[in-house]
């Protein structure tokens, strides 16, 4: 039943997992969902039907919160959170971490009951060390919460849509329509225009074969550009392109400081405000 008129808020969920580097030198079988006990002799297969399994489950167990969409700072079609967890040797798990770190407790609180119902299934059998013996593993999973728009009354769309006075944008680009798809195109033309090539190792890349690259950035209330997460990277290798691109974008911020405008509100505030965007300048670095 929906309260004080907020809206529903519906899941859309991917998961992805990683057992930290030197634990997974040292184990000779993955933990083991329910049901994908027939690749427990294959940790690429174990591990990509672990990562299925637990992300229906997750669908299923997760109950979205009731948000009022006027306490949500910076209001996007879709809420990403990234949580870090462990297995521990009862095949549970625990410890979980969020990132960002103000996660709105609501979407903590929602996940951290789907893992406890998880829990109490007991689906999970832990990892295996080479002597047979059952060891921790760490891992990392996105959860993204999406927004149906048409379950939004009229009044809640109208504060959604007024809610940011004048979007971002930069000098070069002429707008005659400022809205939000005029913003976002003006600033990622702008983006791949002036971002030097992004050339990494093919085995830096999820997808070895097509590689590709997600730049999730905002631009602050200064008018800098500042990366807060990219997509298509291994959890590996993530540390360095998170630096590659931070540094990139700081030439950009030098080279057009004073020339960005953020967001404002309708009262005149200055915001930040998120964008998320493939980049066209990504290549593989020769071996």
């Amino acid at each position: 039943m929906r309260k004080y008129g907020i809206a529903v808020l519906f899941l859309m969920i991917s998961f992805s997992a990683y057992a930290q580097e030197g634990e997974k030198s040292k184990i000779a079988q993955m933990p083991l969902y329910k049901g994908c006990e027939e690749y427990k002799k294959n940790k690429k297969d174990a591990l990509q039907c672990f990562s299925n399994s637990l992300s229906q489950d997750m669908v299923d167990y997760i109950i979205t919160p009731d948000v009022n969409p006027k306490e949500i700072e910076y209001f996007e079609d879709k809420m990403k959170i990234i949580i870090n967890f462990i297995i521990n040797k009862e095949g549970k798990i625990e410890d979980l971490k969020f990132s960002p770190k103000h996660t709105k407790a609501e979407f903590k609180q929602s996940i951290i009951d789907a893992i406890d119902k998880l829990n109490s299934k007991r689906k999970i059998k832990p990892g295996l060390n080479s002597e047979g013996e059952k060891v921790t593993m760490s891992y990392t999973f996105p959860v993204n919460f999406k927004y149906d728009r048409d379950a939004f009354s009229e009044k809640e769309k109208q504060f959604i849509d007024e809610k940011t006075l004048l979007y971002p944008k930069v000098s070069e680009c002429i707008i005659l329509d400022l809205n939000y798809q005029s913003s976002y195109n003006c600033i990622k033309d702008f983006i791949n225009e002036n971002i030097s090539e992004i050339e990494l190792p093919r085995t830096f890349y999820e997808n070895e074969e097509n590689p590709s690259i997600e730049l999730g950035f905002y631009i602050d209330e200064q008018g800098l550009f500042k990366v807060y997460e990219i997509e298509g990277i291994k959890q590996e290798k993530y540390a360095f392109a998170m630096t590659l691109l931070s540094e990139k974008l700081d030439k950009i911020n030098q080279e057009y400081f004073g020339k960005i405008q953020p967001a404002r509100t309708q009262n005149g505030k200055y915001i930040k405000y998120l964008y998320s965007m493939m980049l066209d300048k990504v290549k593989v670095k020769p071996e």
